[in-house]
């Protein structure tokens, strides 16, 4: 009977590292920048067209025309931004925009009247499915608006919870 227990022990140990190892397996996180400096000259919502993987966990969230694209099997990601404006013409206010497949779905507002400001929206939770499209948008009271493409100062990160 011993040997009966020992192997039913090894059994569950091995079922537990199984299940380790798929959890670990299914953790999908992005983040993603700019490529290159980008000029906003309106004060319409303006997309930035992010282009630039800084770091990614898992596949199941992808980069495509700017958005980043939620794949099977997530339900719930944790999503923070931050922008950094090294130059304007204008002050006045600038709004960092979360859009969910076209629809504004968190801001951070911040008035500017210096260089080199930051605005930056801490973690948030978003309920999603396969295939919505989350976009980092910029909307300026003021024209002439350079978003900093510096990895450390804009980017869009989303983390897949469940």
């Amino acid at each position: 009977t011993k040997k009966i227990q020992v192997e039913t022990l090894l059994k569950n140990i091995q079922t537990q590292i199984y299940t380790l190892n798929t959890t670990i397996n299914k953790k999908n996180a992005i983040s993603a920048g700019l490529n290159s400096n980008q000029l906003i000259a309106t004060t319409d919502d303006t997309k930035l067209i992010l282009n630039n993987i800084k770091a990614q966990i898992g596949n199941n969230l992808s980069l495509n025309n700017g958005n980043i694209v939620i794949g099977a099997g997530i339900n719930y990601i944790k999503i923070s931004a931050q922008i950094e404006i090294p130059s304007h013409t204008t002050d006045g206010l600038r709004r960092l925009l979360i859009y969910k497949n076209n629809s504004i779905y968190a801001r951070a507002i911040k008035y500017i009247s210096y260089n080199y400001q930051t605005i930056g929206l801490p973690d948030i939770l978003m309920q999603v499915q396969e295939g919505d499209e989350i976009s980092l948008y910029v909307k300026c009271d003021g024209d002439d608006t350079t978003i900093s493409s510096d990895n450390r100062d804009t980017f869009l990160t989303i983390e897949a919870i469940d």
